[in-house]
C-alpha cells in the first residue's frame, strides 16, 4: 500500500464480548427499547470499548427505526474502530441508500475502500463528497490519498492543493502535500512545508516520521557535496 495511505488508517481496536448487566438477585437489565436509549447506549458502549454490544444495540436501534441514517453511520464507525473496514463499508452503503449525498457517509465508504486496496472506488466515493460539500476539507484528502494510490499522482498533488485553498491551516492536508510532492522529487517546496509540519504542536510520530523520509529521500537525490535542494535541512 503506498505510504500516503498509511496516514489515512486507524487503529485496530479488539473486539469485546458483550457482558450481561445484572440488577439484584441475578436478574438481567432491561435492555433499552426506545430508538433513543438504543442509540444512548450503543454510543456510551462504544465509547467504553465495547463494541459487541454497541453493534447489536446499533442494529436493533436499525430495526426500529429503517429509515434513520444514524445507526449505520454509527454501525459504519464502529466497524472501521474494530478493524472490519468490509463491515464498515456495508454499513455506510446502507446510510447511502437512505441518503446518496450524505458527506460522513460517503467519506467512511472512501476510507474502508481505501483500507479495502480499491482506490478508484474510493476516488468516485470522495468526489461526491467534495460534491456534496466542497468546504469540507476531509474529501480533498482522501482523494488524494486514494488518487495516489491508483497511480494518478499529479492528480493527487491537485486534490491536495484544492484542499489546501479550502482549509489553509489543515495539518493533515498539509502534510500529505509535502509528502507527495517530496515523493515526486520536488524538493524546494515539499521539504519546507513538511518542517512546518513537523513543528506544529499538532504534529504527530507520523508527520516526524515523513519529514524524516523526506529528508533521506532528498539527500541521496542530491549530487555529491550539495545539500539536496532549497529547504534541505542536515541533521
Amino acid at each position: 500500500m503506498n505510504v500516503l495511505t498509511r496516514t489515512s488508517t486507524a487503529a485496530l481496536l479488539v473486539l469485546g464480548l458483550a457482558g450481561c448487566t445484572t440488577t439484584g438477585l441475578g436478574q438481567k437489565a432491561r435492555e433499552p427499547d426506545s430508538f433513543d436509549s438504543l442509540m444512548r447506549v450503543a454510543a456510551t458502549a462504544q465509547a467504553s470499548g465495547d463494541l459487541a454490544t454497541a453493534t447489536n444495540l446499533y442494529r436493533k436501534a436499525q430495526t426500529a427505526q429503517p429509515n434513520r441514517v444514524e445507526p449505520g453511520l454509527a454501525l459504519g464507525r464502529v466497524g472501521w474502530d474494530a478493524g472490519a473496514p468490509a463491515a464498515s463499508l456495508e454499513a455506510y452503503d446502507g446510510v447511502l441508500r437512505l441518503d446518496p449525498r450524505n458527506v460522513e457517509a460517503l467519506i467512511g465508504k472512501g476510507r474502508a475502500l481505501v483500507a479495502l486496496e480499491r482506490p478508484a472506488q474510493a476516488a468516485e466515493a470522495y468526489r461526491a463528497a467534495v460534491s456534496a460539500a466542497p468546504n469540507d476539507p476531509r474529501p480533498y484528502n482522501g482523494l488524494g490519498v486514494a488518487l495516489d494510490m491508483a497511480g494518478s499522482h499529479e492528480e493527487a498533488v491537485q486534490a491536495f492543493e484544492t484542499g489546501m485553498k479550502v482549509a489553509p491551516d489543515d495539518l493533515t492536508l498539509r502534510g500529505n502535500l509535502g509528502f507527495a510532492l517530496a515523493l515526486r522529487g520536488v524538493y524546494d517546496r515539499a521539504l519546507p512545508m513538511l518542517e512546518a509540519v513537523a513543528a506544529d504542536p499538532r504534529a504527530t510520530e507520523r508527520h516526524k516520521a515523513n519529514l524524516a523520509h523526506a529528508r533521506e529521500l532528498a539527500r541521496k537525490a542530491a549530487p555529491a557535496g550539495t545539500a539536496g535542494g532549497a529547504g534541505y535541512v542536515k541533521g
